[in-house]
């Protein structure tokens, strides 16, 4: 939020002769042109959309509502009123989930993130179409994408933490747009084990 209060700011400070209500029609005006635009650039530059499970909430779009400003409506998608299929796809890519769940499970110090997705997907397995609440789905979010992208050669997110598990449990590598650095899929950090000798090791040889 003080990012948020603070770019405003900026944005008014450099015309402080307008009056209050011709600088708040100017940055409306501004975020309007920059919200479509940003979507419209969007798709002129997306090749190919990953669409596996179908979700409505990521088909809605920005558009400009009869008193000119910005409306968005996201639909809300519940089991009893199913409107996606990420049970389905759920359902096609068990093994896959199942690794990535695995792979989190021997992880030494798996973020709170991944904790959750693992939580998640075993809840899953019981009924898939406990997915279909956007609450439920969006808790392994990251799950979904990367297990949706498995055609792609290789995985970029700058997300280090969570994404280089992830990939590693599908075999991808994972580039950092951000810091450019190219990860090929590591061996898991498994969890630490106290061994105990037994007497017979302790015996000289």
């Amino acid at each position: 939020m003080d990012r948020c209060l603070d770019a405003i700011d900026k944005f008014l400070s450099p015309h402080g002769s307008l009056t209050l209500a011709a600088s708040i029609a100017r940055l409306r005006a501004y975020l309007r042109e920059a919200i479509l635009g940003a979507y419209e650039m969007w798709e002129r530059s997306a090749t190919h959309e990953c669409r596996g499970t179908r979700c409505i909430r990521a088909m809605e779009r920005p558009v400009i509502a009869g008193n000119d400003s910005i409306d968005v409506s996201v639909p809300r998608c519940s089991p009893k009123r199913i409107q996606c299929s990420v049970h389905e796809f759920f359902d096609r890519n068990r093994a896959i989930f199942a690794a990535i769940e695995k792979r989190i499970g021997i992880e030494k110090d798996p973020s709170k993130e991944l904790k959750r997705t693992a939580e998640t997907i075993s809840l899953a397995r019981t009924d898939p179409k406990f997915l279909c609440d956007d609450q439920n789905c969006s808790a392994m979010s990251d799950a979904i994408i990367a297990t949706d992208g498995l055609h792609a050669d290789h995985f970029a997110a700058n997300n280090d933490k969570e994404w280089l598990i992830l990939a590693a449990a599908i075999g991808k590598p994972l580039l950092n747009p951000v810091s450019g650095i190219f990860t090929e899929p590591s061996r898991p950090r498994r969890k630490s084990r106290t061994h105990r000798r037994s007497r017979r090791d302790n015996e000289p040889g």
